[in-house]
């Protein structure tokens, strides 16, 4: 409450603008961490074809998945929880509420496909070395960029009178789940890097076939 204007209820405007604005940021990071992984899987397919490389992603695809959607649905419920505080506190003063905010965020599923590799592409199984550590590489700034975006956004969401004075904040911790993308990123490039010395790339497994053609 500010003593000099003896106010006791908070800046609704303020209040609505924060909101928009958190939901704005929040869903421009969902939509990009979607189309970044799609786009990853869907190269990779054309750049990695074994066994080893169907078991791994099938798995991989998933967790990438449950990542993306638990920052939608946890940034949604951030949202929507933050908006009913402000409305309860504005209630309580006779002020109007703010209009419901319709948010895309949170899904069940993605809706972009997480593709995984297959057993083999074009009938041939191995890796494009080369191409797959300048995909891994790429991927991972552009997902460190959304984690530094995550980082950037606030905990909690919080409400001021009309001086700017603080009266409330809702909170609802978004650190695990920037810690959750890292841990996963990491590992990736762990297991990818390892991956990528061990598989033979498609180059070599052609020659092979050519040569094996040749001393038939």
């Amino acid at each position: 409450m500010s003593e000099e204007s003896g106010f006791d209820g908070i800046d609704r405007d303020r209040a609505q603008e924060d909101l928009l604005s958190f939901d704005d940021e929040a869903r421009s990071i969902f939509n990009g961490l979607e189309n970044e992984c799609h786009d990853f899987f869907l190269n990779l397919c054309g750049k990695w074809a074994s066994p080893i490389a169907k078991d791994y992603t099938t798995g991989l695809t998933k967790k990438y998945e449950e990542c993306v959607v638990s920052f939608g649905n946890s940034a949604k419920h951030l949202v929507h929880g933050a908006e009913e505080a402000a409305n309860i506190l504005l209630k309580a003063n006779g002020q109007e509420p703010i209009p419901a905010i319709i948010s895309d965020l949170g899904v069940s599923v993605t809706t972009r496909t997480f593709w995984p590799c297959g057993d083999t592409k074009d009938g041939l199984t191995g890796m494009d070395r080369e191409g797959v550590r300048i995909l891994l590489a790429s991927f991972s700034e552009q997902i460190k960029g959304y984690i530094n975006r995550i980082d950037a956004l606030p905990e909690g969401i919080s409400f001021y009178d009309t001086d700017g004075v603080l009266v409330e904040t809702y909170n609802r911790n978004l650190d695990t789940l920037k810690d959750t993308t890292q841990t996963l990123l990491d590992q990736t490039k762990k297991d990818m890097n390892k991956y990528i010395d061990s598989e033979i790339d498609n180059i070599l497994m052609a020659k092979k076939e050519a040569q094996d053609v040749m001393n038939a």
